[in-house]
């Protein structure tokens, strides 16, 4: 019923530390909603992934296209190169060679761009690439997007039904409207696709029939015999159209690569005499009506969610640039009630002797009338000094390892939390330390001049001055190695721990918690092992 959120405050936009925060809201409506909540959810990230399922195809297919089509467009525009050659004024492109179409007399560029400038194997890799590419625009628009439009208008159908039929999504607040919006906003990106289905299949006949009547051109222009070159003008009546088609409407205008060019307006087909909308602009109208529909659950359930409680340590100094660290790693927020209670804990940067840690415990009561009745308490944890000079627990270890620094903190279960500390300059140590047989200082609500309807209860631990314990170590690993940093897995019966060099430990930590119990009947003594 209630959601706590940790995290960090600073004002200085280089922060060397950080105020660190914690913030409990009143979530009581998502529990009530859980099942509607739960279908609309499942609903919109379907939705939303086959959206990006589009997107994505439509790019892989752009790229595709327009790979092929420069390729094809860079070479031709040699015809201008050809034509100044031989002193004559250069026409557009598709004017030189409809020329040649119906004259079957190619003027003095086009006869050097084709018998000096194209070469046939030049002329059969530009024939094979935009071939290809046109059999990628209709594979996916067919295998792909087409499939995952009819599944997102199926979805949205769903939505539209529970919505308009089902009393107990009234408070979730989705409109019919813009469902109804959206479905016909996917209905035109179908439609536009087909279209693109449709042009494709007519560019690919056109550049094929195209490029098989220059093949001819070629091989007449370049032989010797005088009866050969006149019968330029043989091409069949068939291909005659879609040659003419091609000039017209694809080797200048590129009206396939329209649809991928993100235009408001709507260019019109010459082919099928009506006007295609752009692929990516109509997918744009789509995004941008859908977003309309998954901003309206937010708006409907936010005024339900409220702030109880806002608690913050007063001048924090968790480091934030002193060694790999982040704040993120600092801070840890126990995910189970313990007791009634909540925990939370943020590590400190702290000199010798002074505490590492400041634990927080939280509990938030229903009231009858309405609220909640927040208490609130803390306790800082300071740990033996590393020095063998200064304390006989340590006197085995390293006597270069004089201070200890948090690296890294989690609660390690309903009892204990682990804790990545360093200790000298090359070495971890892997704690795992009690947080329930602690004596907590309550800590009483700061009384504001002004308090909004959603401001919660203030609760500010001092940096100095909280109660201070000595930490109870239950089990101490030596890490044999500079750590950076670390994570409780799941199940909470391993860990993985990354070092200085990136390199990843893992420990099993619950075959150490069963050769502690083994050793338990040899003494009361606290366990103390290396972890390899």
């Amino acid at each position: 019923l209630l959601l706590h959120v940790l995290y960090t405050y600073s004002s200085s936009p280089k922060p060397k530390s950080t105020q660190p925060h914690l913030l409990t809201f009143d979530t009581r409506i998502l529990s009530e909603l859980q099942e509607e909540i739960q279908f609309i959810t499942q609903h919109i990230v379907e939705i939303n992934y086959l959206l990006s399922y589009i997107d994505s195809c439509l790019e892989a297919t752009k790229s595709r296209w327009a790979t092929a089509y420069q390729t094809f467009y860079k070479k031709f525009k040699q015809v201008r190169m050809a034509s100044e050659e031989q002193n004559t004024i250069p026409l557009e492109l598709n004017v030189e060679f409809m020329n040649l179409l119906v004259t079957g007399v190619p003027s003095a560029g086009v006869h050097n761009f084709l018998t000096d400038y194209l070469q046939p194997g030049k002329l059969s890799d530009m024939k094979r690439g935009i071939d290809m590419a046109c059999k990628t625009v209709i594979s996916v628009c067919q295998e792909c997007i087409h499939p995952a439009l009819e599944q997102t208008l199926f979805r949205l159908g769903e939505l539209l039904g529970v919505i308009k039929w089902s009393r107990k999504y009234r408070h979730v607040d989705l409109k019919s409207e813009t469902i109804e919006e959206v479905t016909s906003a996917t209905e035109d990106v179908l439609i536009t696709t087909e279209g693109l289905k449709h042009i494709a299949m007519k560019t690919q006949k056109g550049y094929n029939a195209f490029f098989e009547w220059l093949a001819i051109c070629m091989r007449r222009l370049s032989s010797d015999s005088d009866d050969q070159k006149d019968e330029i003008l043989a091409i069949g009546e068939e291909k005659f159209g879609d040659v003419a088609g091609c000039l017209k409407h694809d080797i200048v205008q590129d009206r396939l690569g329209g649809f991928f060019k993100d235009i408001s307006s709507h260019f019109e087909s010459k082919t099928t005499d009506v006007k295609q909308m752009s692929l990516i602009h109509a997918m744009k109208l789509l995004r941008s009506s859908w977003k309309k529909v998954i901003s309206q659950p937010d708006r409907a359930l936010s005024p339900h969610v409220s702030l109880i409680s806002q608690v913050k340590i007063e001048k924090g100094i968790m480091r934030l640039d002193k060694y790999p660290t982040t704040a993120a790693n600092l801070m840890a927020i126990n995910t189970t009630h313990v007791h009634g209670f909540e925990y939370a804990l943020f590590g400190r940067e702290a000199k010798m002797g002074e505490p590492l840690m400041t634990l927080i415990r939280t509990r938030h009561v229903p009231l009858p009338e309405g609220g909640f009745e927040c208490f609130v308490g803390a306790v800082a944890l300071k740990f033996p000094d590393c020095n063998p000079e200064n304390n006989a627990e340590f006197s085995s270890k390293n006597p270069s390892d004089t201070e200890l620094e948090v690296v890294s903190v989690a609660f390690y279960n309903a009892e204990y939390i682990a804790m990545l500390v360093k200790t000298g300059k090359h070495g971890s140590r892997l704690w795992l330390v009690n947080f329930i047989n602690l004596e907590y200082e309550a800590i009483p609500q700061r009384k504001t001049r002004t308090r909004s309807s959603t401001g919660g209860a203030l609760f500010v631990i001092p940096n100095r001055g909280v109660h201070t314990c000595m930490g109870l170590i239950a089990r101490d690993g030596d890490l044999k190695c500079a750590a950076t940093g670390f994570t409780i897995c799941a199940g909470r019966e391993s860990a993985a721990i990354t070092d200085a060099k990136h390199n990843i430990i893992a420990l099993d930590v619950s075959e150490r918690e069963e050769d502690e119990e083994d050793r338990g009947d040899e003494g009361e003594d606290e366990a103390e092992g290396e972890v390899s």
